[in-house]
């Protein structure tokens, strides 16, 4: 999605609505969650982001659901382009630092969660390199995705399993392969090792109803399924060892 100035000017029923959901979010937060940054920017992107710090509980969680509403309201605006989803994860307390070094180079916004911070760009290379190239960033890490879709606890299995048989399409007779789970959020609903091994193993059917022999290699794979979930938002993609060796911020935990 484009967040293009152009188009967020001509459309006045996405600027209420993104006023309506911003005051919601604000009346959901409790005393002790503080908005460190609230704002929209035109630089040239439209971009909304907001940076917390607190720890995740029960007290937050319906707030955090609204926050990743709203980053989906703003993905939604504009006109369709081919965009390649990110990751972006921060050094401690870099957040707005990293925000300033990149706002130029895609569409960004924070999560809730911190140091993480999620985006779109139009060339996942050229945004890589960049970053790469420059003499001091403050990004540790980042990791691309292809698709994002909510969930409940008790339902991201089996959603999951659905969405692995283009995902075994993609993995050549003879390659290596391994699951990447990083939860954040529902602590004590959501266990990474479960999903991993129950994804792992349906995989490895699918693979094997295919023909292709599978083999897991959990150190140097050739292909990488990379879950990354933030409370109940999960974002999914394929990624190639060749590639992650040639971007070294390109990192799983």
């Amino acid at each position: 999605m484009s967040l293009s100035a152009e188009g967020r000017h001509s459309n006045s029923n996405n600027v209420d609505t993104l006023g309506e959901h911003s005051n919601h979010l604000n009346s959901l937060y409790p005393a002790d969650f503080r908005i460190r940054g609230l704002a929209l920017k035109e630089l040239p992107h439209y971009i909304f982001f907001f940076t917390c710090h607190t720890f995740i509980n029960k007290q937050t969680e319906r707030a955090l659901e609204e926050s990743l509403k709203l980053v989906l309201v703003l993905r939604d605006l504009g006109d369709d382009v081919n965009m390649v989803g990110v990751l972006v994860i921060c050094e401690r307390g870099a957040e707005r630092f990293v925000l300033e070094e990149i706002r130029d180079m895609g569409s960004f916004n924070g999560t809730g969660f911190r140091e993480v911070l999620i985006g779109e760009v139009e060339d996942l290379e050229d945004f890589l390199t960049t970053l790469e190239n420059k003499p001091y960033i403050h990004v540790s890490r980042v990791i691309p995705y292809e698709e994002s879709f909510h969930f409940k606890p008790e339902t991201l299995v089996e959603i999951l399993k659905e969405k692995m048989k283009k995902y075994a399409d993609r993995i050549g007779a003879g390659e290596t392969f391994c699951i990447r789970m990083e939860r954040r959020g529902l602590k004590g609903k959501l266990s990474s090792k479960e999903v991993e091994r129950e994804i792992g193993g349906h995989l490895w059917n699918l693979l094997k109803d295919e023909g292709k022999k599978p083999k897991v290699d959990l150190e140097k794979p050739d292909k990488t399924v990379v879950i990354q979930t933030l409370g109940n938002l999960c974002l999914l993609g394929l990624v190639n060892t060749e590639f992650k060796q040639k971007h070294y911020l390109v990192r799983f935990k």
